[in-house]
């Protein structure tokens, strides 16, 4: 598959800032693939660095990254109720410059 360049808006300890872990964050690690946890959509990339600062502002941590493009259009989570996973939860409304990555490694 063909990687791409992109950036990724991350918390301090770099999980998602978007998701919370209620909802199935993942943590980033530099240098590690890191892929959508079971039963949730694909990841979210900034393709440019002014967007990712854009949406990166007030925010935490911003890190260059490669990335595998997902096949597909939405994402989605799985929402806990009572601790059992409930129907998906497809995210729409996306800033300006996402896309959607089946894998990501941060590599800054």
């Amino acid at each position: 598959m063909k990687l791409y360049k992109g950036w990724k808006v991350t918390d301090y300890e770099g999980c998602s800032c978007v998701v919370s872990v209620r909802h199935g964050s993942v943590q980033y690690v530099k240098g590690e693939w890191t892929k959508p946890i079971i039963g949730n959509g694909p990841l979210a990339v900034f393709t440019n660095l002014i967007n990712a600062l854009e949406f990166n502002e007030d925010m935490d941590a911003l890190h260059k990254c490669l990335y595998e493009k997902s096949e597909y259009t939405d994402m989605w989570y799985m929402s806990l109720d009572g601790g059992t996973k409930a129907a998906s939860n497809i995210v729409r409304g996306y800033p300006s410059g996402t896309d959607l990555a089946s894998r990501v490694m941060i590599v800054d």
